[in-house]
């Protein structure tokens, strides 16, 4: 029996020659980038509109409430990727990003650094559906 050649999906919105894992991996980074950067109008683009987010801090149905509670816990956050992995999923793409935190709190909380954290993000026609982020702040000490 003849399965047929296997042929590699390409996307439209990607780079020439990008694969479909790679085109994922690049919209779920631009999308962090854009919540570190505080750009709303840049990451609500990039959301779907039943977007859901799930982190320690509690879940969240809506991009707005996560953006708002990003605005009012930090002064800069910025989230050093070290690694990044991509899995297919039923719907779409499974983008993991592990690294280490840094930044500052609103007020006088202060500043952190080397905080280990861990998000994954659902990329789904190349928007993202969901964020579920674990960290350690719970062990961090403020710098």
């Amino acid at each position: 029996m003849s399965w047929g050649p296997i042929v590699e999906r390409r996307r439209d919105a990607g780079a020439p020659g990008m694969s479909d894992r790679e085109a994922a991996a690049k919209t779920a980074r631009a999308f962090l980038a854009a919540l570190e950067r505080g750009d709303r109008d840049t990451a609500t683009a990039m959301a779907e509109s039943g977007f859901a987010a799930e982190s320690p801090g509690g879940n969240l149905t809506e991009l707005g409430p996560l953006l708002d509670r990003l605005e009012s816990r930090y002064v800069r956050l910025i989230k050093g990727v070290e690694t990044t992995d991509v899995a297919e999923t039923a719907d779409g793409f499974a983008v993991y990003f592990f690294g280490r935190m840094e930044g500052e709190f609103t007020g006088d909380d202060g500043g952190f650094e080397g905080v280990r954290f861990m998000d994954r993000l659902t990329v789904r026609d190349d928007k993202i559906a969901a964020q579920h982020m674990w960290n350690d702040f719970g062990h961090a000490k403020p710098k």
